[in-house]
């Protein structure tokens, strides 16, 4: 990836956090904004975000943008402990990638993705402090770099951040500036990352 093409991502990345910030949405609206990133700018041919549902002990598929956009099918459900990948990578709170589809245990479905060419594959626990919150998966046709893999798991964080705070701004405002403030230290990492040539749009006052 080029200077010019991770600097652009990079501002992308904190054009979309200040205006979830700044913004009243729907929980549906923001994950699939962060769905959409992943692949207007993560090079995902596909992304999914599945949330948790600590009363019925399942992920519950919300979000799907790219080449496959039902919320509804064969994964809209699954449940914690059966062992699929998704599952796994829930239970374990660590993220699995791969730029060998074909060749990695995780993948079941070696048929299909061989026939879709998908050479990568990345998923990230969505976690808060201790909190899980759920898993963002996506398959991509290109290999994931190393810079790539670096915005995606800095995006991964401040998704869950994101997340957790829509969940409790309403409940608990002392949370809600934690919450603030980490995304600012991710926003400075975003810069540093740019190695500070990155022209960032000025901070919003919260």
């Amino acid at each position: 990836m080029t200077t010019v093409t991770l600097n652009a991502r990079l501002v992308a990345l904190q054009k979309l956090m200040t205006e979830l910030a700044c913004q009243s949405v729907s929980q549906q609206i923001l994950l699939d904004s962060l769905a959409q990133f992943c692949v207007d700018n993560l090079d995902a041919a596909f992304a999914r975000i599945w949330l948790v549902n600590e009363t019925e002990d399942v992920l519950i598929l919300q979000a799907s943008r790219g080449q496959y956009t039902r919320i509804n099918g064969t994964r809209a459900r699954i449940s914690i402990g059966q062992g699929s990948k998704i599952d796994k990578l829930y239970v374990a709170g660590k993220p699995h990638i791969t730029n060998d589809v074909l060749n990695d245990p995780g993948v079941k479905d070696k048929e299909w993705a061989q026939r879709e060419a998908f050479v990568a594959f990345a998923g990230y626990p969505l976690i808060w402090g201790c909190q899980p919150l759920g898993v963002l998966g996506m398959y991509s046709r290109q290999t994931l770099s190393e810079d790539l893999l670096l915005l995606l798991s800095i995006f991964c964080a401040m998704a869950s951040a994101t997340i957790y705070q829509q969940r409790q701004t309403e409940h608990n405002m002392m949370q809600f500036c934690q919450v603030t403030g980490f995304k600012r230290v991710l926003l400075d990492r975003l810069i540093a990352l740019g190695d500070d040539k990155v022209t960032v749009a000025p901070r919003v006052r919260d």
